[in-house]
C-alpha cells in the first residue's frame, strides 16, 4: 500500500493574513498527502479555517512550543542593536507552532491524547521542541497493522551559527528519534520514525551527525531548493526527511520536492509569497506491505 507523507512550512499563518487558505487547501488536496507536518501555523482557528477548506473526512491537530530562554534573549534584544542574530526577529510569537493534518479515509491516530510537543530532551535543549504524533492505517479498507510515528521539526539557532543548528539537528536524530524510534506498545506493531520539518540548514550539513544512538546509520535526504529568493527563484534547501536507514530497510520510499510555484500559481512567485508561504512542500512517498 502507498502512502504520502508531507511537510510544508505556511510562514505565519495565523487566519488573520491575506493567505489564500482555498490555494493551501487545493495543494494540500492535489498532492494527495494523506498526512502533512505544518510547520508556522501560530493558532489553532487558523488551521480550523483551513480544515473548511477540505474535505470532511480531514482532521488536524495544532499545538505551540514554549519558547526556549535563549530565544526569548534574542528577541528582548532591541533591533537596532548589533548582536542579534541574523533572520531573528523581534515577535510576539517567537515559540511559532506546529500542526498534523490527516485524511481519516487512509489513517487514524494510535494515541487517545493525540500528537504531543515533545519535551523531554535530556542533553540539552531545542529552541522549539518538536511536535510528535502517531498515526497508523490499520483497520481501514486496505491498510497496514503498523506505526508511523512522525517528529514534525522547526529548528531555530541563530542563522549564522552554524555549530548552534547542527548541535540541533544532532539532539533530534539522536536523542529524539532514538527515543521515540525504540518505544514499543502494548500491540507491539512494527514501527517507523520520521522526523520532518523545517531544518533551516542545507542537507549538507546534515552529512556525518547521528553517530550516536543508532550508530550512523540516520539518513537525512532531500537536497532540492525549497525556500524563495527575493529574485524569483529559489533559495535554499531547507526542509528534509531524517530516518534510520537500517529500522526502515524493509520499505521502499521516495522524497520529492512539490514546485507549487510552478505548478499552482505559474511561476507567480511574488503571488506566492504572499498568499501562500516562502516555501514549497516537500513528500515522501511510502510502499508498506499490507501484510503486516
Amino acid at each position: 500500500m502507498s502512502y504520502t507523507i508531507g511537510s510544508f512550512n505556511l510562514l505565519n499563518f495565523s487566519g488573520r493574513t491575506e493567505k489564500d487558505l482555498d490555494a493551501i487547501a487545493t495543494i494540500i488536496a492535489s498532492e494527495q498527502f494523506d498526512i502533512v507536518a505544518l510547520q508556522e501555523v501560530l493558532r489553532p482557528e487558523a488551521l480550523t479555517m483551513l480544515l473548511r477548506r477540505l474535505p470532511w473526512y480531514w482532521e488536524g491537530r495544532q499545538s505551540t512550543p514554549r519558547s526556549s530562554k535563549e530565544e526569548l534573549e534574542w528577541n528582548d534584544t532591541p533591533s537596532t542593536a548589533s548582536n542579534i542574530p541574523q533572520g531573528v526577529k523581534k515577535s510576539a510569537n517567537t515559540a511559532k507552532g506546529y500542526a498534523y493534518l490527516w485524511n481519516t479515509r487512509r489513517f487514524r491516530e494510535c494515541s487517545k491524547s493525540g500528537p504531543q510537543i515533545f519535551e523531554q530532551i535530556k542533553n540539552g535543549s531545542l529552541v522549539r521542541n518538536p511536535f510528535y504524533g502517531r498515526f497508523t492505517s490499520a483497520g481501514l479498507p486496505g491498510g497496514t497493522f503498523c506505526e508511523l510515528r512522525l517528529v514534525n521539526v522547526h529548528l531555530c539557532s541563530p542563522a549564522e551559527n552554524k555549530a548552534a543548528r547542527m548541535k540541533e539537528y544532532s539532539l533530534i536524530t539522536d536523542e529524539v528519534l532514538k527515543r521515540i524510534g525504540t518505544k514499543r506498545y502494548g500491540d507491539n506493531r512494527p514501527a517507523y520514525t520520521i522526523v520532518l520539518g523545517d531544518y533551516n540548514m542545507p542537507v549538507a550539513w546534515c552529512a556525518g551527525n547521528g553517530e550516536s544512538g543508532f550508530g550512523n546509520s540516520i539518513i537525512t535526504e532531500q537536497e532540492d531548493k525549497t525556500t524563495l529568493s527575493k529574485e524569483n527563484d529559489f533559495a535554499n534547501d531547507y526542509d528534509h526527511f531524517s530516518y534510520d536507514m537500517i529500522g526502515m530497510s524493509d520499505i521502499e520510499l521516495y522524497i520529492k520536492r512539490v514546485n507549487a510555484v510552478e505548478k499552482y500559481y505559474h511561476n507567480d512567485f511574488v503571488n506566492y509569497h504572499k498568499k501562500v508561504s516562502d516555501h514549497i512542500p516537500v513528500k515522501m512517498e511510502l510502499e508498506l506491505n499490507s501484510g503486516y
